[in-house]
């Protein structure tokens, strides 16, 4: 049996319906869509501007040695008015 060219119009109508539930509005995917590259520019930008954690790390470790290197010379050390001190007594002498 053939179909009439109503019945055949009707039942594209229903599967295009039926599509157009399935679908999203262009617009709604532009604005969507614009607003992810937006998110991702974003993080790029955050990102170009960070430095690895692992970098981080060591140069934490490095300043911390030296810092430590340091402190002790600081402990070995004394003030300079004492050694002036020190110096004017052994003239004395």
């Amino acid at each position: 049996m053939r179909l009439s060219k109503a019945k055949k119009l009707e039942q594209r109508v229903r599967e295009l319906e039926r599509r157009l539930v399935d679908s999203v509005p262009k617009t709604e995917l532009d604005t969507v869509r614009s607003s992810l590259q937006s998110k991702i520019a974003e993080l790029q930008r955050t990102i170009s501007g960070s430095v690895p954690k692992t970098t981080l790390d060591a140069t934490k470790k490095d300043l911390q040695s030296k810092i430590g290197a340091l402190e002790a010379r600081l402990r070995e050390s004394v003030s300079k008015s004492e050694a002036e001190t020190l110096r004017a007594k052994v003239k004395e002498l």
